[in-house]
């Protein structure tokens, strides 16, 4: 009890934030001496210029140059260096006295306890100390199988997050779930945090809702949007990543507030390093093809044939089994590729990383693909000793033709068409002159559908985020920074949607001839200061935060839509009818929070409290606070012989 007095009394007299110390130690002039080393890999021996070194028991820490050599100014005194590199076990090293050199072979931490996780919005702590579950997915992991998108990459590979695909059509998006079913109506989506900005992973309607009828009524429906829409974090170059973290507790939401209540996905992007200019090409080169038909049912008599179908399968029907349409629809084999450029490098005061991706899917069924093309440039730069000042840049252009593959209430959806009207002996597929012929069963012909029907979509993106970190203060036990990040996320999305008048599958369904024209602007806008107070402890570390978010969305999207449009035409103010809908959201968030963290007893017992308070104009009333309390308590025991 004496011990864990002397520790309260130690923080109690410090104060939460405290910013004073012994003037005895400002008045003291610390004689120092130089310590020289060198980090490498234990296994293969190669260099870890990323490492980061450390002085046990106070705030001196220096950086590791790209050659894997360290130079760091310590006290007159033996002391123990903490040595450790993302995806190894820290090594601790004693330096007595007499010694100014050393060398130290770090070893790959397989189980990641020892990793730097987050658990708070400006401050982090070794997995093993921490109370509540962080997944994090390593830029190894992201780059080990290619994948279609962020999303697609993290699945298999964070305990408990389902991630699965919302469309089978090139460039679409999944949906991810990290804490299972929150909401009957609302959305379950989890929030998404790139370089410390929120970013918009909104799903936008493409404008086929009215087309399909999925949901009766509505153009542009913004609850229950079944019209094939893409996440819009599928956007993002999954090269350009560094690692993420996915914060699956409800302590997620005491870090992030409520917009936080289904998870949080924080990603953390590639950044330039001191060292020569070093380039890298990533080629690569892919197919689709295929996998697993449903199959299709043989008849071998008319009267089976009419029991399926009604009597108009009568008169068409043969025996032949030879029409496969899955096989005839689905059955080419699509080319992809994508290719990687990038290149880092830069000085000890200036450093920059930049890509660039250019990325095709092609699709099996006729008509449909995905391209995107994006350009980052990331540049950090120190400002003399104590400021460093950082900007992230990413462009992002994707195109989508998912063609028209998703529910419906009408029969247009291609699969639908094929599931009830696949005759085995009906060969619907386009004539040598050009036409197409029409189906018995069913009013769509999928071949026809395939090859007229026109779903485009453009989205122009860009996210811009700066930071500036400030060394306010720092002495050898403790040290008050401050942070500000600011950035915003605007994009907009064009969708063309167009059924021409000689559409077999939409005859009768009001005027023939139907044209959507959609256009939205999304704009995301964050600012966030952090005041973060480090306090060397006997025996352990006390970390106190506090600080404000601002959030501001806006989202305009405008769909409009004409029937009745003359053959060959396809301006929307070509038709006989015309309908418009928009969708305006407008939201403003703030928050404001203050935690403290206490890692006492040698490292072992961590004492976490925290608490939110947010207001957003989602309200009724925008003025209230509502408030997330945050408590944690954990004891990490000793190893055992």
């Amino acid at each position: 009890m004496r011990t864990l007095r002397h520790y309260v009394a130690v923080v109690s007299s410090a104060g939460w934030l405290a910013t004073a110390i012994v003037p005895a130690a400002l008045a003291q002039q610390v004689q120092t001496r130089t310590i020289t080393g060198i980090v490498t890999d234990q296994v293969g021996g190669e260099a870890l210029p990323n490492a980061q070194v450390r002085v046990v028991g106070t705030m001196i820490a220096a950086g590791v140059r790209p050659d894997g050599r360290f130079t760091i100014s310590v006290p007159m005194r033996a002391v123990t260096l903490q040595i450790r590199s993302l995806g190894y076990k820290p090594l601790p090293i004693t330096v007595p006295l007499d010694q100014t050199t050393v060398r130290a072979a770090l070893e790959r931490d397989n189980f990641r306890l020892e990793e730097v996780v987050v658990s708070g919005q400006a401050t982090a702590m070794e997995r093993k100390n921490l109370a509540t579950a962080v997944g994090t997915v390593s830029e190894e992991e992201l780059a080990r199988v290619p994948t279609s998108s962020v999303d697609r990459a993290l699945e298999g590979k964070v305990t408990g997050a389902h991630v699965s695909e919302n469309s089978g059509a090139p460039g679409g998006g999944s949906i991810v779930r990290i804490r299972g079913v929150t909401t009957i109506i609302g959305a379950f989506t989890p929030l998404y945090v790139v370089d410390g900005v929120v970013v918009s992973d909104v799903q936008l309607a493409t404008g086929t809702n009215f087309l399909t009828e999925a949901v009766r009524g509505q153009l542009a429906p913004r609850v229950d949007n079944q019209d094939n829409g893409a996440n819009r974090i599928a956007d993002l170059n999954s090269y350009d990543i560094e690692k993420v973290e996915v914060l699956k507790g409800a302590a997620a939401a005491a870090i992030y507030g409520s917009k936080a209540s289904n998870g949080v996905i924080l990603i953390t992007t590639k950044r330039g390093r001191a060292g020569s200019v070093q380039f890298g090409l990533t080629q690569r080169l892919g197919m689709s093809k295929l996998s697993r038909k449903y199959g299709l049912r043989c008849f071998t008599s008319a009267d089976e044939a009419v029991s399926v179908f009604g009597e108009a399968a009568r008169a068409s029907w043969t025996p032949s089994c030879d029409n496969d349409m899955e096989e005839q629809l689905y059955g080419k084999t699509a080319g992809a590729y994508e290719t990687s450029v990038n290149m880092h490098g830069g000085s000890e005061a200036t450093r920059f990383f930049a890509s660039a991706l250019n990325k095709h899917d092609g699709g099996i069924m006729p008509g449909t693909s995905a391209d995107k093309r994006s350009i980052r440039v990331n540049v950090d730069q120190n400002v003399g000793s104590r400021v460093t000042l950082s900007l992230n840049t990413e462009y992002v252009q994707t195109g989508r033709k998912p063609g028209v593959t998703q529910n419906e209430n009408n029969g247009l959806s291609i699969p639908s068409a094929i599931g009830y009207g696949g005759a085995s002996w009906l060969d619907l597929r386009q004539r040598a002159d050009g036409t197409f012929p029409r189906s018995p069963i069913i009013s769509n012909n999928p071949f026809q559908t395939a090859a007229l029907f026109v779903n485009d979509e453009t989205v122009n993106r860009g996210i811009v985020s700066a930071r500036a970190q400030a060394q306010l203060w720092k002495t050898e036990r403790q040290a008050l920074r401050l942070s500000v990040v600011g950035g915003g996320d605007v994009f907009t999305q064009k969708n063309q949607v167009l059924a021409p008048p000689e559409l077999y599958a939409l005859e009768g369904v009001g005027l023939p001839g139907t044209s959507v024209l959609g256009y939205a602007q999304n704009t995301n806008r964050n600012v966030n200061a952090y005041l973060v107070h480090d306090f060397t402890l006997p025996g352990g570390t006390s970390t106190a935060q506090v600080g404000t978010q601002s959030e501001w969305v806006d989202i305009d999207a405008s769909y409009t839509l004409t029937q009745g449009l003359i053959g060959g035409l396809t301006n929307i103010d070509r038709g006989l009818a015309v309908r418009v809908d928009q969708n305006r959201q407008r939201v403003q968030d703030q928050g404001f929070f203050a935690q403290e963290e206490l890692l006492l007893f040698n490292e072992r017992l961590l004492l976490t409290g925290g608490l939110r308070a947010d207001r957003t104009t989602n309200n009724s009333n925008s003025q209230q606070l509502f408030y997330y309390p945050k408590a944690s308590v954990s004891y990490r025991l000793p190893r055992l012989p």
